[in-house]
């Protein structure tokens, strides 16, 4: 059964919860949240993405040995090595991922949290990260990023984004304009996998004692991949 027909627990969407106004400036609901985060630094992503490196996951013994009897192992098995989808007493790992409908995560009941976000952009839900450990006891994150990430230059999107809201959405064109010109920087990524290593190294700052794993989903097989330098 793929992830989203699963009984996950899902936390929230960070465009809707977060990007959702019309007619207010993202960036000032932004400094009315808990934590004060800065926008990505796409030129560091950039650089760090061209060091990295991918590890396939294609049996068992490819799992490194940090990660074995872990989470991060299970869902390694659960999603590539098709293990066996048991349902769990109560959560284990939170899972980040991007929105984008491509990604099907294989899941077994009552096995995670999932915040789906542009990106896989956790800087606007670190309560719901907070409230995950604190309160659901999940030990480890599995941060998600994904090949052609749409929201990998933005930019190039922008007359498609705002002509969307404009004709699909019945916004006005300078409401859309504002939005886009507001938000986008929040979002936009020059490579996913630069930001999705650096992100998970944020959080791991922040969360010291849980175990924080970068992962690259490749759309073309539908495997999830580990980030490594």
């Amino acid at each position: 059964m793929y992830g989203q027909k699963s009984a996950i627990i899902i936390l929230s969407l960070a465009l809707s919860i977060t990007c959702g106004c019309a007619s207010t400036s993202c960036r000032k609901d932004y400094k009315q949240t808990c934590f004060k985060t800065s926008p990505v630094n796409k030129d560091l992503t950039k650089e760090q993405g061209s060091k990295l490196k991918l590890i396939a996951i294609n049996s068992a013994s490819d799992v490194p040995s940090e990660y074995k009897n872990t989470p991060i192992e299970k869902l390694l098995q659960y999603h590539n090595l098709k293990r066996k989808l048991s349902p769990h007493k109560k959560p284990e790992l939170l899972l980040g991922m991007c929105m984008d409908d491509r990604l099907q995560i294989l899941l077994p009941k009552n096995f995670a949290y999932v915040i789906r976000t542009g990106g896989g952009n956790l800087r606007y839900n670190e309560f719901q990260i907070s409230y995950a450990i604190a309160i659901g006891g999940i030990t480890s994150i599995a941060l998600v990023g994904h090949d052609d990430c749409g929201m990998v230059n933005l930019a190039a999107k922008k007359e498609k984004f705002i002509n969307g809201l404009v004709n699909k959405a019945g916004w006005d064109k300078k409401s859309a304009e504002e939005h886009f010109a507001a938000c986008s920087p929040m979002f936009e990524l020059t490579d996913a996998v630069g930001f999705t290593f650096l992100e998970a190294k944020r959080l791991k700052a922040k969360y010291p004692k849980i175990t924080v794993v970068p992962m690259l989903y490749k759309v073309e097989d539908n495997h999830l991949y580990l980030i490594t330098e």
